[in-house]
């Protein structure tokens, strides 16, 4: 899905570090793709000494893909693999609910679709099958991705720019840095999204580069999102 639209190549990523530690060799000549990913760190809130609050920190990583690596054999195509979700989790699902309600959003949901996403023209989210997710935790990255972006219609953001556009890259690091956001919230294993994450932002690194605030600005924004979702004054 998503790694094959950012890297321009499907199939597996890694590191330097993350192939060598498989047995692998990064063949000669072979050329990297930078990605980078958020991740949410716990710091003191110098407001309240007694409680902390979530920072996200932007990290870059150069990875390769497994056609420039010999040495790792492959037992079993995770392309090929099901991941059936038999149940999802209650608690995130009646505290979507409520948001859903309240912004008359439509969802729809296990749609027998390739992708997943928010249409502001009908203020509703598609989401694919289930088991072409791998696992609940990239299931509910994606659901909070969606849920983000249906947020830009009460909030006021803009919306109808085109793919490949400053705002529409602005208005995905919103949406990405508040699924991160509420995966933190509720408390789920940022690290088996991780390089999702990684590969979805790296297309909008050049909108970070031409602003130097488009981070902090997107942050701020991905928070108020998060508020509206989960009914936070």
């Amino acid at each position: 899905m998503i790694n094959t639209l950012i890297l321009g190549k499907p199939g597996r990523w890694g590191t330097f570090k993350q192939w060598e530690a498989k047995g692998g060799k990064i063949k000669k000549g072979a050329k990297s793709s930078q990605v980078v990913y958020w991740n949410i760190v716990q710091t003191k809130d110098e407001k309240d000494p007694e409680s902390k609050k979530a920072i996200p920190v932007l990290r870059y990583f150069n990875v390769f893909h497994e056609d420039d690596v010999e040495g790792v054999e492959f037992k079993e195509d995770e392309s090929k693999v099901k991941y059936d979700i038999e149940t999802v989790d209650e608690e995130i699902e009646n505290l979507l609910g409520l948001y859903y309600e309240r912004e008359n959003i439509r969802v729809y949901d296990n749609v027998e679709e390739d992708k997943a996403y928010y249409s502001p023209l009908n203020h509703s989210i598609t989401l694919p099958m289930r088991s072409q997710f791998k696992g609940k935790e990239a299931y509910y990255s994606t659901k909070f991705h969606e849920t983000c972006h249906s947020t830009g219609k009460t909030l006021g953001r803009d919306l109808k720019n085109s793919f490949g556009t400053k705002g529409y890259a602005r208005e995905e690091l919103i949406a990405e840095i508040g699924s991160s956001y509420l995966m933190n919230h509720f408390g789920m294993d940022i690290e088996k999204t991780r390089q999702n994450t990684a590969a979805y932002i790296q297309s909008w690194i050049q909108a970070i580069k031409e602003d130097s605030r488009a981070v902090i600005t997107a942050a701020g924004r991905a928070e108020k999102a998060v508020n509206l979702i989960l009914g936070a004054e």
